[in-house]
């Protein structure tokens, strides 16, 4: 878990954390309802998934 330093004193970016752990383990089925649904590349939201995923590994 990250600290970081804000206008509020400091607090965990666990709020991000946790939002990047949801994103990166959904399934394939969901991804494709996502792209079907709202219009959206398949490949675009794949190749977002994996983005999260890298920043994910590079800050730990």
């Amino acid at each position: 878990m990250r600290w970081t330093e804000n206008k509020m004193g400091t607090k965990p970016d666990l709020v991000l954390d946790i939002a990047g752990v949801i994103a990166t383990n959904f399934s394939p089925i969901f991804w494709e309802d996502l792209s079907s649904k709202f219009e959206v590349a398949y490949d675009d939201l794949i190749k977002f998934r994996k983005e999260i995923r890298r920043i994910m590994d590079w800050e730990n």
